[in-house]
């Protein structure tokens, strides 16, 4: 019944939009079919009158323009909008001026003139110079074509502003400035105001890992941005409040945008090599081929990792026996990654475009472990053990995409996404545990083998200049199965297998013209199966029907850009966390899964002041169902935790962040001041304990661009000591230096870095939970100097793939 009910309102919705074409009502008709199919749904679900209000007051969010305006929206071929073109009116009789104007930066332009023997001329840098008779108050949508003519270096210098705020989105200017010339996408990422790199991991302060895009395509890892020259981006944007078009999992997105430019043959090679304690590298090639509506790439990443560290970490276990545990933990990792990914997309004519990429990724590490314990039992000597253990790891995914864009009319474009991905990882671990009284020996296997098949469709639909409404829905089904033995059953073994269907229906309408407004609503189905086959009693069968609403309004208050943002989003258990496995750490510690945990939903606030050169933004979280992490004691020995991931009541917290950016003569600097107040709450001991204390995060990061091609940069950050959700962390900091030269006409750059001069991005956390203690201390070989020498071949000549990964939320889960 439930496609029965969406098909119908399917050719309700058409029907009604071509019957009231001609009366110029479509755009209320759109609004009004939407919102019956949300209450039709909602009214299946549970809590569903108290968002029928919020559905039916988006249908008269309607903003009508000025029809003694002549308007129009400038793009490019990929339909990003394009900034700061100018626009001139013509008469038509001599061409003698009349008016000019620029786009600004969604790309439209605004004259208070009536249709009158007008031509209309638009022109810009990289683009063809358009020309068009004006017979209409709406021009909808231009679309300027790339100027293939290659042209001699020039420099432009001007004052773009480093930061501005639009569409509830903080952008960041790159093009044609200091920061430029810091190597990869990912180098520049990790300047991004309010993000955070944190032992290689990129997290937005206040938030959490973000999804990444480079134009329309996910950034599967962290590897594909050193495949992305930082002279080829425009800017990078910050979504803090994503939109219903993103997953509602997603609480933070970062686009990177690119220049747009168009030669025959490109290849980039760039080489890192660091030496810590030990020596890694990693290198990375793309070779990219243009021609006429051809377009064909292949990269390639490599990399050989080796790491080493330390931990000490104590328990406290309060039974009716008081032990204290303390482990010395040494690791060493050798890792090595090979990433292939090559793909071709062709345009079909002027409004169509497809393509189709293959993504392959392999990587195989061991571990050599050296585990050391320390027990007592009321403050007597119980056990002394040393493990020494191997591990080694396999993990290999196979993923095609295959993407259409297509202009079906004037007013209405489609984007088609599919993915199918296959997920294989074993991992075989061996040890020893030598006590003075026994020695055992412990052997361990596990494999997991899981597949996504996802598409994605999404239709923009223009009604009018300053208006548009982006609907669609995507739909996902994951099938993994899964096992653990150990050999010497010392903990039991596990067989299961992971079923989840996911279906999407999303729609948003934007307003963007002095005042940018955005509403979206999102629903999604979700049905999840775990199935125990050696023990049917804990299987489980979930349903999950949920709306996800959203809202942002942006607007220029005197001379300053104000913003508020609401979104709700929802974050699923993994699949590692939903089976029931249990893993044997050691004889005094499991790890287990839990296949009753429930998502947790995240509700965000977000205002925003920009002025000229600051960004402030005020921040609240409510997270219902939070999932953290527990631990306690087991019943059967009271020696030895338990560790599983568990849902708290809630968790809340406020955040006050201030970016700044400012040019000093041949000194750049970007600063970042931020402050997070926590709100938590758990059981300790039989008494509720608050985890509320508040901490901070400041960066600071200079550019100076000095003669011959010389870069110098040194970047610090540092973060406060705290409650980071349930845990009490330490103060960490990291300070890096660099210095880049470019040689042969900027074709070959040469990069040194000294990273974590200090040695201070390590940590202590602690928590208190239950009847558990856990603190422990960290140390990682996070301190090394780097060099990377980058070469670059016609550079200019590289396209990227226009496809978008439909499962980025299952893969991310895996």
């Amino acid at each position: 019944m439930f496609f029965i009910d969406i098909l119908k309102i399917n050719v309700i919705f058409g029907a009604k939009i071509n019957f009231y074409m001609k009366k110029r009502l479509q755009f209320k008709i759109l609004f009004l079919s939407y919102a019956y199919f949300c209450i039709r749904i909602k009214l299946k679900t549970t809590n569903m009158k108290k968002n029928i209000f919020i559905t039916i007051l988006f249908c008269f969010t309607i903003i009508k323009a000025n029809s003694q305006t002549i308007s129009g929206k400038v793009v490019d071929e990929d339909t990003v909008p394009i900034e700061f073109a100018n626009v001139v009116l013509l008469q038509k009789t001599d061409s003698s001026f009349v008016a000019g104007t620029t786009t600004d930066s969604a790309g439209i332009f605004l004259f208070n003139f009536s249709v009158n023997n007008y031509i209309l001329r638009i022109s810009t840098i990289g683009y063809e110079t358009m020309e068009k008779l004006i017979n209409q108050q709406d021009l909808g949508i231009i679309t300027l074509k790339n100027n293939t003519v290659s042209l001699d270096e020039v420099v432009v210098k001007g004052n773009r502003p480093a930061f501005y705020y639009q569409n509830n989105t903080l952008v960041m200017t790159i093009e044609n400035t200091a920061i430029s010339e810091l190597g990869s996408a990912g180098d520049i990422i990790r300047r991004m105001p309010g993000v955070i790199e944190n032992k290689g991991s990129l997290i937005v302060f206040g938030k959490g890992t973000p999804e990444i895009y480079i134009n329309n395509k996910k950034v599967r890892n962290s590897d594909e941005l050193s495949l992305l020259n930082s002279k080829d981006i425009k800017s990078i944007e910050l979504v803090n409040n994503p939109g219903a078009q993103y997953d509602a999992t997603t609480r933070a997105v970062l686009i990177v945008r690119t220049i747009k430019k168009n030669n025959n043959f490109s290849v980039l090679y760039r080489q890192r090599l660091q030496q810590g304690l030990l020596f890694r590298h990693n290198e990375t090639l793309t070779l990219n081929y243009t021609k006429n509506k051809f377009n064909a790439y292949l990269n390639v990443f490599n990399a050989n990792v080796n790491l080493k560290t330390k931990e000490d970490i104590k328990w406290n276990i309060f039974t009716d026996t008081i032990w204290n545990e303390r482990s010395l933990n040494n690791y060493k990792k050798k890792n090595n990654n090979l990433d292939i990914q090559i793909g071709v997309d062709y345009d079909i004519s002027k409004n169509h475009t497809a393509g189709v990429q293959y993504f392959f990724a392999a990587n195989t590490g061991n571990v050599d472990i050296d585990l050391n314990y320390n027990i007592l039992a009321n403050n007597n000597l119980f056990s002394q053990i040393q493990m020494p253990s191997e591990m080694a790891v396999k993990n290999n995914r196979h993923n095609a995409n295959m993407f259409y864009f297509g202009k079906l009319s004037e007013k209405l474009n489609l984007k088609v996404d599919f993915d199918f991905i296959t997920n294989k990882y074993n991992e075989n671990q061996s040890g020893s545990e030598i006590s003075d009284n026994e020695q055992r020996t412990v052997t361990s296997q596990s494999e997991t083998l899981f597949d996504i098949y996802a598409t994605k469709i999404n239709f923009n639909y223009i009604p009018k200049i300053n208006h548009s409404i982006d609907f669609g829905m995507d739909y996902s089904n994951v099938q993994g199965k899964g096992n653990y033995n150990n050999i010497e059953n010392y903990v039991k073994n596990n067989n299961y297998k992971n079923s989840e269907e996911k279906e999407s229906f999303f729609i948003e309408y934007n307003y963007s013209n002095k005042v940018q407004l955005n509403v979206g609503l999102r629903f999604e189905n979700v049905k999840s199966r775990y199935e125990d086959l050696m023990d049917n009693h804990n299987s489980s069968n979930k349903i999950y029907k949920s709306l996800f609403p959203d809202f942002s309004l942006t607007m220029p208050v005197k001379g300053t850009t104000m913003g508020l943002a609401f979104s709700s989003s929802i974050s699923r258990p993994s699949f590692q966390q939903l089976n029931n496995r249990l893993f044997y750490a050691s004889r005094f510690h499991y790890e287990k899964g839990n296949p009753q945990l429930q998502p947790q939903f995240l509700y965000d606030l977000t205002y925003v002041f920009n002025w000229k050169f600051m960004n402030v933004q005020f921040n609240y979280q409510h997270i219902k169902d939070f999932i953290g992490l527990s631990s306690y004691a087991d019943n059967e020995n009271s020696y030895r935790t338990i560790s599983t991931f568990v849902n708290f009541n809630k968790y809340q917290q406020l955040m006050c962040q201030l970016n700044g950016t400012h040019n000093i003569s041949i000194w750049n600097i970007k600063y970042s001041v931020a402050i997070i107040k926590p709100c938590f709450s758990n059981i300790y001991l039989n008494e509720t304990i608050l985890s509320n204390k508040s901490y901070g995060y400041f960066s600071l990061r200079n550019i100076f661009r000095l003669p011959k091609e010389i870069t110098v940069f040194v970047d610090f950050q540092y973060i406060t000591t705290g409650n980071q959700y349930p845990d009490y962390v330490s103060t960490m900091h990291k300070t890096d230096t660099g210095i880049s030269k470019s040689l042969f006409n900027k074709a070959v750059t040469l990069t040194l870095w000294c990273i974590d001069i200090f040695d201070g991005n390590n940590y202590k956390t602690w928590q208190k939970i239950n009847n558990v203690y856990f603190w422990k201390q960290s140390w990682d070989d996070n301190r090394y100097i780097q060099l990377m020498i980058t070469y670059n071949f016609n550079i200019n000549g590289r396209k990227k793939y226009r496809g978008e990964n439909a499962a980025k939320d299952e893969m991310n889960r895996l």
